[in-house]
């Protein structure tokens, strides 16, 4: 396969030369290779092609395909460096597609950084470009990515907005089935975060039966899909089926190499764990999530397992580590009200350590 692939990069090189189209063609390969977790091919391909002498569009189609491997493997600022790149190559060109295609993932990048204002101002200005461009197909990308912006930021409202826009253009386009089961996936996601369940399921369902219709169902949605249900279920009460969606989610993941998505779904079979007093189940899920978070630069994944940490271990009375968990979250650059609240669960403990103390002083278990 890996000779074959080379063969063709060969030609499509060839091509390059002389024709814009070859670029395109080796772009869609790369593609295909990436989002296939064949990484190592990938990086044989991006080695071959940084040898082409090829011109500014496909320079800067190379960048963004190397920052978009970069973004895969987690290095996130090495990915926003190539395709900072790739925007600067196509500046003051005739290529504004390719300019917007770029800025979108510059945006999603920033986002998966935590840079949620970096992201919405970077989508913001992709929107803007595919409306005046009347690219409606750019357009609902942009929308799709602004949405999750918003969502981060917790403007779930505007973030559904955003979804619905982008839903309605993809179905006046009759977009593929996977743009339109991944766009259904964010407003389901969305509206399990407002509450609306009903309208969480129903969108998450839809999406899952496009991608099982469709021919070539993309592996990665279908295991975000699996996981959104799960949150649904959870949420419904139905623990045994979230628990279901959740293993066959974090399986799925794991077979493609895909560690992102792999630290909040063990943080909520942590929670679930948590939540019928199987302590030992909680911790272990909470740490493998907290150590694939800091490996990642993840911080609100980081956040997110210490926290659980230091709930759980103060159900196990292990008082020490837990104040340790949570002053490690306070060390973070979080926000006031999440802040707020360790504060106070900090002042629960130690109103617990104090308690503990005394009890043992009255007992005799503790000396002078």
């Amino acid at each position: 396969m890996a000779a074959r692939s080379l063969d063709y990069l060969a030609e499509w090189l060839h091509l390059a030369l002389e024709d814009e189209d070859g670029v395109d063609h080796w772009q869609a390969h790369f593609d295909e290779v990436r989002v296939g977790w064949q990484l190592d091919q990938a990086r044989g391909l991006l080695r071959e092609a940084k040898r082409a002498a090829l011109s500014r569009r496909g320079l800067a189609i190379l960048r963004h395909s190397e920052g978009m491997l970069y973004a895969q493997l987690g290095d996130w600022d090495q990915a926003v460096h190539c395709l900072m790149r790739g925007v600067d190559l196509l500046e003051d060109s005739q290529y504004v597609e390719e300019g917007i295609l770029i800025l979108n993932d510059v945006g999603m990048v920033l986002r998966l950084q935590g840079e949620h204002r970096g992201a919405e101002a970077a989508h913001r200005q992709a929107l803007s470009l595919a409306e005046e461009m009347g690219q409606s197909y750019l357009a609902a990308e942009a929308l799709e990515h602004l949405g999750l912006d918003l969502e981060h930021r917790d403007q779930v409202d505007d973030a559904i907005q955003c979804f619905r826009r982008a839903l309605a253009q993809r179905q006046a386009l009759d977009d593929q089935e996977e743009n339109l089961a991944s766009t259904l996936n964010h407003l389901g996601e969305a509206l399990w975060r407002q509450g609306d369940l009903a309208g969480a399921q129903d969108a998450l369902q839809r999406a899952s039966q496009i991608l099982e219709a469709a021919r070539d169902s993309g592996a990665y949605l279908a295991a975000q899909i699996r996981g959104n249900l799960g949150n649904v279920c959870y949420a419904q009460g139905d623990l045994a089926q979230a628990e279901r969606h959740w293993q066959a989610a974090l399986a799925a993941f794991n077979a493609l190499g895909a560690v992102y998505d792999q630290v909040g779904l063990l943080n909520n079979l942590g929670g679930l764990a948590l939540r019928r007093d199987e302590y030992a189940a909680a911790l272990g899920r909470f740490r493998q999530s907290l150590a694939l978070a800091r490996d990642l630069g993840d911080q609100r994944g980081i956040v997110e397992a210490l926290t659980n940490l230091g709930m759980t271990l103060t159900h196990t009375h292990d008082w020490a580590d837990a104040v340790d968990c949570y002053c490690q979250v306070l060390a973070i650059d979080i926000g006031r009200r999440y802040r707020t609240m360790i504060w106070g669960r900090l002042a629960r403990l130690y109103a617990l350590i104090a308690l503990d103390w005394l009890r043992r002083a009255i007992v005799g278990e503790v000396t002078s």
